[in-house]
Parts: structure tokens; sequence; C-alpha cells
């Protein structure tokens, strides 16, 4: 399955900021502007499965290791690896991220 978010494999996903100055002003004053929005509620839903539950990556696993250290204790945390089949629930990737705003 191909990446959709790869600019590389997908021409279509450049950015404005990747052309001309001159196609810049262009596109701003003569083309339509669309935004799309998802229902935040899925996107937080979608975030969590892909990002804690499915396949952790990068600064991901610190976040998988921040929540248990808050639940579980530092020590816990040290001695989580990715390869270890226990996630961080739902309600705690949710307080974690609500803890974050404070």
């Amino acid at each position: 399955m191909t990446n959709v978010h790869n600019e590389e494999a997908n021409p279509l996903l450049r950015s404005l900021w990747d052309e001309s100055e001159e196609f810049q002003a262009e596109a701003l004053r003569d083309y339509y502007k669309v935004t799309f929005v998802r229902n935040p509620l899925v996107r937080l839903v979608s975030g969590y499965r892909n990002k804690i539950v499915r396949n952790p990556r990068d600064h991901y696993l610190i976040i998988i290791q921040e929540i248990i250290a808050n639940y579980y204790g530092t020590n816990a945390a040290l001695h989580w690896l990715p390869r270890h089949k226990y996630r961080p629930s739902f309600e705690q990737f949710v307080s974690y991220l609500l803890e974050g705003e404070r």
C-alpha cells in the first residue's frame, strides 16, 4: 500500500509554497479556496489507532512511555519496549492530551 502522505509518490500533494511566488500570487487571487474539516472525534480515534496502537514510531514511542510513566511510574516506562503488546488505553491517551493543554 502506498503512503498517501508521500509527496514524491503523489505529486498532486505539492504545497502551494513549492511553487513560484508568481504562481502563488495568481493562485491566491484567482483560484477557489476550499477547506476540508474532519470530525475532531473521528480524527482523535484515528490518531490513537495509527500512532499508538498499530505501529508507533519515532516520538510516539516517547509519548507512550510518558503515558505509562503517568499511570504506572517511571520504572514501568523505562522497561517498556515497542515489542511489548501493552499500549495505553484510549482513555489514558485522551487524558495525556488534555493534560498537555493545562
